[in-house]
């Protein structure tokens, strides 16, 4: 009593090809739109240390000008500190801006192993 069906499948190629674009493209925007929040991410950073380093250097000369020798010496103990995260920073968008247009997302990596095995 058992019968047999069979089931044709066919996909249109021209489609699926389309689509696949349109994907790739909305990735690409998307790694985009990332890679420039996290420059202006990096940036905003930088600058907010350039800034505190900066009130911490005027504070060291009001330090100096008051003969406060204990206020200095903290102040100053700050400004290192500073100054190093700022290098830091400076390092991490110097590298970020070098190497931002070689990375790619996760998902990226995901369309394009599916397309490696479409094809």
């Amino acid at each position: 009593m058992s019968e047999l069906l069979s089931i044709d499948i066919t996909v249109n190629t021209e489609n699926l090809d389309k689509d696949l674009g349109k994907a790739r493209d909305n990735i690409h925007d998307f790694n985009e739109r990332v890679k420039k929040d996290e420059a202006v991410e990096l940036s905003i950073n930088k600058a907010r240390l350039q800034k505190e380093l900066e009130i911490t250097r005027q504070l060291i000369k009001r330090a100096q000008k008051d003969g406060d020798f204990e206020a200095e010496i903290q102040f100053r103990s700050n400004a290192n500190i500073i100054q190093q995260q700022l290098t830091q920073a400076n390092r991490e968008l110097t590298n970020f801006l070098r190497t931002g247009d070689k990375t790619t997302s996760v998902l990226g990596k995901l369309f394009s192993s599916l397309e490696d095995s479409i094809e």
